[in-house]
């Protein structure tokens, strides 16, 4: 067969394409067998790969609210990517189960030491309980700082004139982050916790909810 030249010309190179066309037809079947062949090892092996290793971790399993004081149902086993998972995630759920919630925690989101409150922020402080509250204006949190007494103060939105003095002697215990940005929440300001007198907890907590809570430094 004689070679083609070194500047084919139109001709030559239908004749080449001829030439390859009646190859490929000729081997065709051969050709699909292989390509399927090649398939069903490749869906096969999808199918039989080991899944990616994943990190065990408790999540909230519902949206809860700060404050709440949780239990075995507010809680999830959920796997996460490596390298996706806080370093104080929560691996051993007994040891927050009847902790209080400190700040608002999403369905699904991992739950950190952070999270609730701690052991530690009563310790030497007899008779005071942790309360959660969202002071109304975030920057008046940038000024308070963990050991401050303040009075706390809430005003009805509809009638701001007349505030009412929730407690003289608040301690601050702890300002969580900001969780606002992560949250798909309508409400404003930032959570501080405090520390307020166990007798007066409840009454505080349900004021606070519906009034814009402010402090006031005391002498």
């Amino acid at each position: 067969m004689a070679p083609f030249p070194d500047n084919p010309t139109t001709a030559d190179l239908r004749t080449r394409l001829a030439r390859v066309r009646r190859r490929i037809l000729r081997h065709r079947r051969g050709i699909a067998v292989t390509l399927t062949a090649l398939a069903v090892y490749l869906a096969v092996q999808a199918a039989t790969a080991a899944p990616p290793a994943r990190v065990q971790t408790w999540v909230a399993a519902r949206d809860l609210p700060s404050g709440t004081v949780l239990r075995s149902g507010d809680l999830a086993e959920a796997g996460f990517a490596p390298g996706t998972v806080p370093g104080s995630a929560v691996s051993d759920a007994s040891s927050v189960l009847g902790r209080t919630l400190a700040a608002p925690l999403g369905e699904g989101v991992p739950l950190t030491t952070g999270s609730v409150v701690a052991d530690g922020w009563l310790k030497d402080r007899a008779g005071l309980a942790a309360v959660p509250l969202r002071v109304t204006d975030p920057a008046v949190v940038g000024l308070l700082g963990v050991g401050d007494t303040v009075r706390l103060v809430a005003a009805d939105p509809e009638a701001p004139d007349h505030a009412e003095v929730l407690a003289d002697d608040a301690v601050v215990l702890a300002i969580p982050p900001d969780s606002s940005r992560d949250l798909d929440t309508a409400l404003t300001g930032r959570l501080v916790v405090f520390g307020v007198r166990e007798a007066d907890a409840a009454d505080i907590t349900a004021v606070a909810t519906a009034r814009y809570v402010s402090v006031v430094w005391n002498p």
